[in-house]
């Protein structure tokens, strides 16, 4: 039985308020409070007050050689990471700030979403320019390593090495989750798709205005990061795909003859090409074979500020690339590949690759020229092989609901529930419950904006929605 996924539609009152807005003249907003670290900055020669960098504005930088290997059947990554701090502000640094984010989903840790616990991170063999560190140089305090003492300090215009050992569980997503929690930037499906962001030791940032800027990660936030250069190695078993921030180094020793003669292909074609496809996938083509049965995949990135993992034994793979407007300088246009990794279906052939190629081609040529070498889309973990979710949505709404208080339910739907065998029980459904069917059988997902709602609603009584 098909049932009703959530509805997605954009009111027409929306667009009237627009052509409305665009006729205001657009308002000036009242002078930014200027705090005392704000003040001392400007005074300091780092900062201006129109928003320009000063004459002596400075930001520090760090080089990440991370050695990691995913063992999917427990869900664990495991790895050892080198992170050199350049110190390029004219004070010494005495003391360091590492961001274990992966402790959000520890018990006892401070976070704003519910969250699967697995134990948070484990880190060892903490060193320090080769030097061993004592747990009492270190402490670990919720998602944040306070390195306290270090055995040497780092004078300005030099730089020093923090390496050590960790390890991880990453937490479920979707059908992997238990009920009821949420997916923060990392996850796996069912241990055959792992979506890696926020998952590595990271230095916080170090600034001109406050200092060290180190806040716990609580889950519901987006993160200031310093610039950096990143040398990633990623283990996997062999027949896995793995897509990670930065150029691909070491194509020619995990990838089959096949698959980097359609890569050159796509590198000097407008056509999509496919790079693994479905028969690839079933017949054991995805990678070369291996005497230990694993591969490692090797990516460098320059002066990015984060870098993303995703791997998987199930997923296809097509490319084309873009032209870059003006990459090069004015009237010298370059390319940038596009990639798209995912599980196989006919709807997706193609059609991310596409999509993605035709706005990186606009927004160079009408905002600004992409300045990387590759941009890649990989389907998430949401997505991967859920479609549109709405029985366990609807049972977070009703859990702090009682049930006597309940009177019915309106689902706003265009198309298909994937997730009618949801942890939701029948008796847990309230009724009556009503369905607003609106779409086609082949259209598209749409997405549900709630423009307007009442915070509850009186039986006999009309609202408005």
């Amino acid at each position: 039985m098909n049932l009703p996924s959530p509805l997605a539609f954009v009111p027409v009152v929306l667009f009237c308020a627009s052509s409305v807005l665009a006729q205001i003249e657009r308002p000036i907003p009242y002078p930014i409070p200027q705090g005392a670290q704000w003040k001392n900055a400007v005074a300091g020669g780092t900062r201006t007050n129109d928003g320009s960098p000063g004459a002596k504005y400075w930001t520090n930088y760090t080089r990440y050689k991370i050695r990691a290997e995913l063992i999917p059947e427990k869900a664990i990554i495991k790895g050892h990471i080198e992170m050199t701090y350049i110190n390029r502000s004219p004070r010494t640094v005495t003391d360091l700030k590492v961001h274990l984010r992966q402790n959000l989903y520890k018990a006892g840790s401070l976070r704003n979403r519910y969250v699967e616990i697995t134990g948070g991170v484990t880190v060892s063999e903490v060193k320090f320019n080769g030097e061993d560190l004592s747990s009492r140089s270190y402490r670990v305090v919720g998602t944040v390593m306070h390195v306290r003492r270090l055995p040497e300090s780092i004078a300005p215009g030099e730089e020093g090495t923090l390496s050590l050992d960790w390890e991880f569980r990453v937490p479920g997503a979707g059908r992997s989750a238990p009920r009821g929690v949420s997916v923060v930037r990392q996850g796996h499906d069912r241990f055959h798709v792992f979506y890696l962001g926020y998952w590595y030791p990271q230095f916080a940032v170090r600034e001109d205005v406050a200092g060290w800027v180190a806040e716990q990660y609580m889950s519901n936030a987006e993160f200031y990061m310093g610039y950096a250069d990143y040398d990633l190695k990623f283990t996997v078993p062999e027949g896995w795909l793995v897509r990670a921030t930065g150029t691909h180094e070491n194509a020619a020793e995990v990838l089959t003859k096949t698959a980097l003669e359609r890569l050159e292909k796509a590198r000097n074609s407008r056509e999509v090409v496919q790079i693994i496809d479905r028969d690839d996938l079933e017949s054991g083509k995805v990678t070369r074979k291996s005497e230990n049965k694993k591969h490692t995949w090797h990516f460098k990135s320059e002066h990015v500020r984060d870098i993303a993992v995703s791997a998987s034994d199930q997923y296809v793979w097509d490319a084309a690339h873009a032209v870059v407007k003006d990459k090069h300088g004015e009237g010298k246009d370059g390319k940038c590949m596009i990639h798209s990794v995912y599980k196989p279906r006919r709807s997706w052939n193609g059609r991310s690759t596409k999509v993605a190629r035709h706005t990186i081609e606009y927004m160079s040529k009408n905002v600004y020229p992409y300045q990387w070498p590759h941009m890649t889309g990989c389907e998430g973990l949401a997505a991967a092989d859920q479609g549109t979710r709405l029985i366990a949505p609807l049972s977070r709404a009703l859990s702090d609901v009682p049930s006597r208080r309940v009177a019915g339910a309106i689902l706003l739907t265009d198309g298909q529930l994937h997730d009618p065998k949801s942890a939701l029980r029948a008796e847990d459904i309230p009724k009556p419950l009503h369905v607003l069917l609106s779409g086609r059988a082949d259209a598209s997902d749409r997405r549900l904006v709630v423009v307007k709602a009442p915070a509850f609603g009186i039986v006999g009584k009309e609202m408005e929605l």
